[in-house]
């Protein structure tokens, strides 16, 4: 109820939020997102569960779909590079035709594109970048159809217009440059890709993007005694919450896991101005997010559903009689 409301005023007011979900070790941190995610989906199964279907509220309709992205945040090396490749995924899965987003640090790439314009001219450059005509269904895409040649190839590379600048990127990594577009060391800024993918998410149709981020804050704890990594990577998670909102195009959403909390994880065995730093900044991240609490009373619950489901009535009588001899040994 508190993530559906949650996710439903952040739409219905337009703005961005994070939170945490707090659980011990098999409370169900993983178990509730993925469910959440397939009820954000509109799924009629699980709408049908009997302790679901009171809560469904008016806002899940599939004609204005929520994009979701699940980041398993362990070994990844930056921000930008799990959030913006998850949603490229995103985009290749279930949307293959359409453009790329404006979430590359396109200028070095439109610099190499320029050397093979010149060394190889005009009509084997521009060729493959216009093949036959095909119908669209991209709505706002549309203004950037049209065929490429040396006018405006020079006005897309040289443009403020993240649209038209994602145009070229999109034909240049189709044909001359496939590779670029799989080499995810090359994003933008966190605040800069974060307003061009929520641009490209609402062109798609999306009336929001939520965030599913397992791990985070045990992949900061695994590196607890490196200040500057946790720092930066904390930093980022407060941008990820303060940053230019007025910048997003639609709201995103963010639900990070937790164990613990990280200021109690990391930084122990820090002495002097290095501690002190890095609990400032774990302090400035504790203000800016919501905590849903997963309680330890729902582990039977969990199990139920999640585990021990039986199979028929012969099934469930044994599990009833394990769990009594069980209840009766913890007694003695």
């Amino acid at each position: 109820t508190q993530a559906l409301a949650l996710i439903g005023a952040c739409l219905r007011d337009g703005r961005s939020e994070a939170t945490y979900l707090h659980g011990s070790f098999g409370s169900g941190k993983s178990h509730f997102m993925a469910l959440l995610s397939i009820l954000l989906r509109g799924d009629p199964n699980a709408w049908a569960i009997p302790e679901l279907r009171p809560l469904r509220p008016e806002w899940i309709d599939p004609a204005r779909p929520v994009a979701q992205l699940h980041l398993h945040m362990l070994d990844q090396e930056s921000f930008e590079a799990a959030i913006f490749g998850a949603y490229l995924d995103f985009v290749r899965l279930n949307h293959p035709d359409a453009p790329l987003p404006a979430l590359f640090a396109d200028a070095p790439l439109f610099a190499d594109a320029a050397e093979l314009l010149q060394n190889i001219g005009d009509a084997p450059f521009f060729a493959p970048l216009n093949p036959q005509a095909t119908k669209g269904r991209w709505g706002d895409f549309a203004a950037s159809a049209g065929q490429w040649d040396r006018a405006r190839f020079d006005a897309a590379r040289n443009s403020p217009d993240i649209t038209e600048r994602a145009s070229l990127l999109t034909a240049l990594t189709r044909t001359h440059f496939k590779a670029f577009a799989n080499d995810r060391r090359r994003f933008v800024e966190l605040d800069a890709g974060l307003q061009a993918l929520t641009l490209h998410a609402k062109q798609l149709g999306y009336v929001g993007v939520v965030l599913f981020l397992d791990e985070l804050i045990l992949w900061l704890s695994m590196n607890g005694n490196r200040p500057d990594f946790v720092s930066a990577w904390v930093g980022k998670m407060v941008k990820l919450v303060q940053g230019d909102h007025h910048a997003r195009h639609v709201p995103l959403i963010r639900f990070i896991a937790r164990q613990r909390d990280l200021a109690k994880m990391i930084g122990h065995e820090l002495a002097g101005p290095d501690n002190a730093r890095l609990q400032q900044i774990l302090e400035l991240a504790r203000g800016r997010f919501g905590t849903i609490n997963l309680e330890d009373d729902n582990l039977p619950a969990i199990v139920e559903k999640r585990v021990l489901i039986p199979r028929d009535a012969d099934a469930a009588a044994a599990i009833d009689a394990s769990f009594a001899t069980i209840e009766r040994g913890a007694g003695h």
